[in-house]
């Protein structure tokens, strides 16, 4: 902590932008990084002239397949592939917001033709290189359309890297679809809800209000860095469904 006299003093470098002080290995004064989360509106207090770090949007489903499945992606929220070898497995960052010891629940309609034997399977992969069951179906030739559903708590000291995909057969080619494709958080697999594309972001500075930004969410994507104002930042969505923005800012000390 920093004194002039008897009162606390903020450190900052140029236009109150983010700064530490150290003495050795030993932190006199700075900020530290906190992590956010708010739906519809979310206030950061003791705030920089800065930027949001990690920021991420999204709705219920946290599982955008067009955005991850480009090339098999379906127009009922999930994936098709004919003629599959066997155990045909796809590896992509299909969410990018995992947390620690969080539970999730994915949930699908599923077909599968054209096979003995057959199997789904999902897992989560961690950056240590081991890995967890999410979801394993298993059973004969699938006729018509079924559900399923599997949960999964994410470890603790754990950062997933990858969710894995995989389906095939010990005995031929199958033709695989799933639809109604959802990652929640939660134990519970609720009602379908496509994945959260297009929003409005607008922030506010509490102590400045000509100070705001807009930042477009399309696509699954946004369009630019959001920013964080001195002082109280106050950031609010507008989408068509319910909309969660986290991330991580630096909070000043003092």
């Amino acid at each position: 902590m920093i004194y002039v006299g008897e009162n606390k003093s903020i450190l900052c470098k140029g236009d109150f932008r983010p700064a530490q002080l150290y003495k050795g290995d030993k932190k006199i004064a700075g900020y530290t990084v906190e992590e956010f989360e708010g739906t519809g509106s979310v206030t950061l207090e003791n705030c920089y002239n800065d930027k949001v770090y990690n920021a991420y949007v999204h709705g219920k489903n946290l599982l955008d397949v067009k955005k991850v499945y480009p090339d098999y992606a379906n127009d009922e929220g999930g994936i098709t592939y004919d003629n599959s070898d066997v155990w045909k497995v796809y590896a992509v960052n299909m969410y990018e917001g995992w947390k620690e010891n969080t539970q999730y629940t994915f949930s699908a309609n599923y077909e599968i033709t054209n096979a003995d034997n057959n199997r789904i399977n999902l897992s989560v992969l961690y950056t240590d290189g081991t890995n967890k069951n999410f979801w394993n179906n298993l059973g004969g030739t699938v006729t018509g359309s079924k559900s399923g559903y599997g949960r999964m708590t994410t470890e603790a000291g754990k950062t997933v890297q990858k969710m894995i995909i995989a389906f095939g057969t010990g005995q031929r080619t199958i033709d695989v679809k799933l639809t109604n494709m959802q990652l929640e958080e939660g134990s519970a697999a609720t009602e379908y809800e496509a994945p959260l594309t297009d929003a409005t972001i607008t922030v506010k500075s509490m102590e400045n209000t000509e100070k705001t930004q807009t930042v477009l969410f399309e696509n699954g994507e946004l369009t630019a860095e959001i920013h964080t104002f001195k002082g109280v930042t106050v950031i609010e969505i507008e989408s068509d469904a319910e909309a969660t923005t986290s991330g991580k800012y630096k909070k000043m000390e003092g």
